[in-house]
C-alpha cells in the first residue's frame, strides 16, 4: 500500500470517529473536522460536503438532537461552513441558557410555578376555551356567536 493511501485511511477513520467533547469548545471541534478534510484534499481524496455535515452531526452531544433534526430536514441547502457558524452561535445560546438556569437554580423555578393553585402563571385566563370539541366564549354555535334559539 502506498503512504498516500495509509494516510488517506487513516485520516478517514480519524473522521468517523470524530465526537465533541465537553472540553472542547465548538469552534475546535469543527477546526479539527475542517483541518482533516483538508488533509484528505490535499492527497487528492477530498471529502463531500455532505460527509462533513453527516460527521459533525453525528458527533454532536444530545444538547444539539433539535439543532440535528431540523439541519437533517433540509439536507443539501447547507454548506460546512454554515454549519460550523450555526453550530458556534448554539453553542453561546446554549451556555446563555444554561448560566440563566445557573443564576436562577431550579429551586426558584419549581417555587414560581406551584403557587398559587392550578391556574398559576395562566394570567387572565379564565378557562373559557376548553380545548377540542370544548366551546369557546361564544357558545361555540354555528357562526353567529351565542345560540340564538
Amino acid at each position: 500500500m502506498s503512504a498516500s493511501l495509509n494516510r488517506s485511511l487513516e485520516l478517514k477513520r480519524m473522521l468517523s470517529h470524530m465526537k465533541k467533547k465537553p472540553n472542547v469548545t465548538m469552534e475546535q471541534y469543527v477546526w479539527e473536522i475542517k483541518t482533516i478534510a483538508s488533509s484528505l484534499a490535499s492527497i487528492n481524496s477530498p471529502v463531500s460536503n455532505k460527509e462533513l455535515i453527516q460527521t459533525t452531526l453525528l458527533g454532536l452531544g444530545r444538547a444539539y438532537e433539535s439543532l440535528i433534526t431540523n439541519i437533517s430536514l433540509f439536507p443539501g441547502q447547507l454548506t460546512f461552513d454554515d454549519l460550523g457558524t450555526i453550530l458556534v452561535e448554539q453553542e453561546s445560546r446554549l451556555e446563555y441558557l444554561y448560566s440563566q438556569e445557573a443564576d436562577f437554580g431550579q429551586p426558584a423555578f419549581a417555587a414560581s410555578s406551584t403557587s398559587g393553585g392550578p391556574q398559576s402563571g395562566r394570567g387572565n385566563f379564565s378557562g373559557q376555551q376548553r380545548g377540542r370539541g370544548g366551546r369557546g366564549p361564544c357558545g361555540g354555535r354555528g357562526r353567529g356567536g351565542r345560540d340564538r334559539g
